[in-house]
């Protein structure tokens, strides 16, 4: 089969950096470019000023759209309508309306529309879902996102902060997050309380979310905009009833471990974690309860473990298998990881977050 071609809306350096990531990936490459800027043509594929042009062209199989967040879902179902497969950088849509015109545009056997949630494929997150599936560390209570970012790159009049264009951070960043902890503990959320903080009118740059999900899982996601590069940190607590993990990074390249358990928990933990390395081990209740359910116990361990490789290496291996995945569904008739009715409740909490900042309630999902 040949292999399918890639057309890329939006050509800036995170489009590049996709390109990279991409090349040599068995089954695509990269064939068209589109950007209204004319300094932004690579020179070595073909480059349309009219995105427009770009989703007609015969030779063009996937889009992707990697443009300012309000343009995302018109790109999108243009690209659809002319038979195109979608991958859409998030977030996927800005309202409500616009995610259920893009599920409505999906059909059997039509086009896929897929979102980059690379974090899906990270190492470490992967290892989280297979500690929430198997159970060894027992079930989940609370998560704690905590996101300090840096404004450096984004002057006032930078469409970040225009929440007609990104949606707000709650919109245009925090779906990642949202999604994240729903991709672990796959539970639905059902409701949210929001606060905002703007620094002058319509510059928002802190907010806070708490998403309840079905089973009483209670996840907390902060995140600022306002700081300098050397203070930038991202944290993520994940307190089951027997241990808890806590990764770090926006790309997550280490996590650290602390368990109650018995043998047969210890070595399906240790399993589960890439590179993992026993720190500590000290002796422990032979049974531990936590919100009344007993879990048999013995030690309490202290264990690392860390993806191998920089950050850019790790970014652009998630990138290589998001595209794997969505390619390898095109060919199999499947629906990949990352495919958008596996992923939109992220827009709906966002969205539902941001109508509670507005009114100062909790806001079903």
């Amino acid at each position: 089969m040949d292999a399918a071609g890639i057309g890329i809306i939006g050509y800036g350096g995170f489009a590049s950096f996709c390109r990279r990531a991409w090349s040599g990936l068995e089954g695509v490459h990269v064939v068209a470019a589109a950007d209204s800027d004319p300094s932004r043509d690579p020179g070595d594929i073909r480059f349309y000023s009219s995105w427009e042009d770009l989703v007609r062209d015969p030779e063009v199989s996937i889009v992707v759209v990697s443009t300012p967040p309000s343009t995302h879902a018109e790109m999108g179902l243009a690209a659809v309508r002319e038979g195109r497969h979608v991958l859409l950088e998030k977030p996927p849509a800005v309202t409500l309306q616009e995610l259920d015109q893009l599920l409505g545009a999906m059909t059997d056997g039509g086009p896929l529309i897929a979102v980059d949630y690379m974090l899906r494929y990270n190492p470490l997150v992967l290892a989280l879902r297979s500690i929430a599936e198997t159970g060894c560390l027992g079930r989940l209570q609370h998560v704690s996102v905590v996101n300090y970012a840096a404004d450096g790159n984004l002057p006032p009049e930078h469409w970040f902060w225009d929440r007609n264009v990104s949606g707000g951070i709650l919109v245009e960043h925090a779906v990642h997050f949202f999604d994240m902890v729903a991709y672990v503990w796959q539970t639905p959320p059902v409701r949210v309380t929001a606060h905002t903080v703007c620094r002058r009118e319509r510059m928002e740059d802190k907010v806070v979310a708490t998403v309840q999900h079905a089973d009483g899982l209670l996840a907390t996601h902060y995140h600022h905009f306002f700081r300098p590069s050397w203070f930038e940190r991202q944290s993520f607590r994940f307190a089951f009833d027997a241990g808890e993990v806590d990764i770090e990074g926006w790309i997550p390249l280490t996590a650290r471990v602390r368990a109650a358990v018995d043998p047969e928990r210890r070595e399906q933990l240790l399993g589960l974690l890439p590179q993992a390395q026993l720190v500590s081990s000290a002796p422990a209740e032979a049974e531990l309860k936590a919100a009344g359910v007993p879990y048999a116990a013995g030690e309490m361990i202290e264990v690392s473990a860390s993806v191998e490789g920089p950050k850019p290496d790790v970014y652009g291996a998630c990138l290589r298998e998001a595209m794997r995945d969505l390619a390898g569904s095109i060919r199999s008739g499947g629906r990949p990881v990352i495919a958008l009715e596996r992923v939109a409740d992220s827009v709906r909490v966002a969205c539902a977050a941001t109508r509670s900042a507005a009114c100062g309630e909790a806001v079903e999902i």
